[in-house]
């Protein structure tokens, strides 16, 4: 339930509430993505992983008696959590004639945004920029980083997919980072990557396979189907007045916050980046119905400040290794 407490107003909202309004909406758009399997209720830690298939399980029949063939076992991995927290203070003077003056109350209650369709615009603004920094999070956190906004979540670009290709776990095609693209590269990168792959991936079922790309190379890849005439319906559609990209009926998404994060922090601006997967291999774990997960806006009238703090958990990582094959 809401609390309203005088002189500063206070808006208080449970971890349900907080979860209905503000987290549910981010990790939703993080599903639609395409990209991850969401898990919404870990605290602390969770397993996941699949039933190893059985194989070679027939045998001949030569007399009476029993000669037990194969056993069952579970691939198991692990995945945690780690605490963040928003804090947000904002003074309405930045309101101030502008395009939103008028939506700010008069008279004394004019820098106080609670109740306001200011306040809600704001939540929005704050839910955009929560999706950003966790899509950066997953891909390119860093707990060993000094960057307090990347240090407390291990990404899969930046730790471990590294881990991965350390240990020869994943195959890994060279698609010469550090040079620009020309003619032809985007597709010649794109079938390598899936050529390379291993067996589990390619047998994996098409409409659960994803190639994810960077904003460049699905640029080069459409280039390069127009110069072999245009395209061809298996590759090139059109969805919803957008062009959809697919390799052999297997999606081709462009990541262009792959190519922000190289160019702009890394200083990386011909980065490479492919990963051919399935939907299911790739997990984000949070606790957004968890006690510790709420949410708080307050108005505080000694200093005229408007502030919003909330906190929550999450966590990244992968099921298995042998349904990924990387471009870099």
């Amino acid at each position: 339930m809401a609390t309203i407490i005088k002189p500063s107003q206070t808006i208080s909202l449970s971890a349900k509430e907080t979860n209905t309004l503000f987290y549910e909406p981010i990790f939703m758009e993080m599903y639609q993505s395409d990209i991850f399997k969401i898990m919404l209720n870990v605290r602390n830690t969770a397993k996941f992983g699949f039933i190893r298939p059985l194989e070679r399980i027939l045998q001949a029949k030569t007399g009476c008696g029993f000669t037990p063939i194969g056993s069952m076992s579970v691939y198991d991995r692990e995945i945690q959590v780690y605490p963040f927290k928003i804090n947000v203070e904002l003074c309405v003077d930045v309101f101030k004639d502008t395009i939103l003056d008028n939506l700010l109350s008069r008279g004394l209650k004019m820098n106080d945004l609670t109740g306001t369709v200011l306040l809600q615009i704001l939540l929005d603004v704050l839910k955009s920029a929560a999706v950003e920094d966790i899509y950066n999070l997953v891909w390119f956190g860093n707990r060993a980083s000094t960057d307090t906004a990347m240090n407390f979540v291990d990404g899969l670009w930046s730790v471990h997919i590294p881990q991965l290709i350390a240990s020869n776990l994943v195959p890994v095609f060279d698609t010469n980072s550090g040079v620009a693209l020309t003619a032809g590269d985007g597709l010649a990168y794109i079938e390598g990557v899936v050529k390379n792959s291993d067996i589990l991936l390619r047998m994996s079922p098409k409409d659960s396979k994803r190639i994810h790309v960077t904003g460049k190379i699905w640029d080069q890849y459409e280039t390069d189907l127009i110069a072999l005439g245009g395209g061809d319906a298996g590759r090139t559609q059109l969805i919803d007045g957008s062009t959809v990209l697919t390799y052999k009926g297997i999606p081709v998404i462009p990541n262009w916050a792959w190519d922000e994060y190289d160019e702009n922090v890394l200083g990386l601006p011909n980065e490479h980046r492919i990963l051919f997967t399935v939907k299911e291999n790739l997990v984000i774990a949070t606790d957004i119905l968890g006690t510790e997960t709420n949410f708080l806006t307050w108005y505080d009238e000694k200093e005229e400040m408007n502030y919003i703090k909330s906190q929550g958990e999450i966590g990244t990582n992968y099921v298995h290794p042998k349904l990924m094959s990387i471009g870099l």
